[in-house]
């Protein structure tokens, strides 16, 4: 999040993005590190619960809390939030019901959902964009709206 960045940000927000993704093995830990890659690319900043917020599993309810709180005000102090779905994470889909709740733009990335996967109704309804590739998701990034035009589950 330390990142120079050229793009200017919208009045009252903090950076540009917010990362919801679940960062518990390694495979996930790659995803979020990809996402936070590109975003650098493109002179973006964010936050990513990963690097500013994560706690342990035996954390004390204080720890808990300032936790969550510091989620909530990134998600709300953020442009536009990118939510890796991969792995069906709880706490990812509360973070982007949370940002549709107010009017902040998801771009979801489904990266092991491929070519013939299911994905979610209410997911594809609500984001910007549905990214299954690199590729995609750059896109989607730069501004591009992708509709979700596969199967429905």
């Amino acid at each position: 999040m330390t990142t120079q960045t050229t793009k200017s940000l919208a009045q009252g927000k903090k950076h540009h993005c917010y990362i919801a993704a679940p960062f518990f093995n390694p495979d996930q830990i790659t995803r979020v590190a990809l996402v936070e890659t590109l975003l650098e690319k493109h002179g973006l900043t964010y936050f990513s619960p990963r690097k500013q917020s994560a706690i342990g599993p035996i954390s004390d309810a204080d720890v808990r809390k300032k936790a969550f709180q510091m989620n909530v005000d990134g998600i709300e102090d953020a442009e536009f939030l990118i939510a890796i779905t991969d792995g069906k994470d709880m706490g990812t889909i509360f973070e982007a019901g949370h940002a549709f709740a107010t009017n902040i733009p998801i771009i979801y990335v489904a990266f092991t959902l491929g070519k013939d996967g299911m994905f979610n109704l209410m997911l594809s309804e609500s984001g910007k964009a549905a990214c299954r590739t690199v590729e995609e998701l750059e896109a989607a990034i730069l501004g591009k709206e992708i509709y979700y035009e596969g199967l429905i589950e």
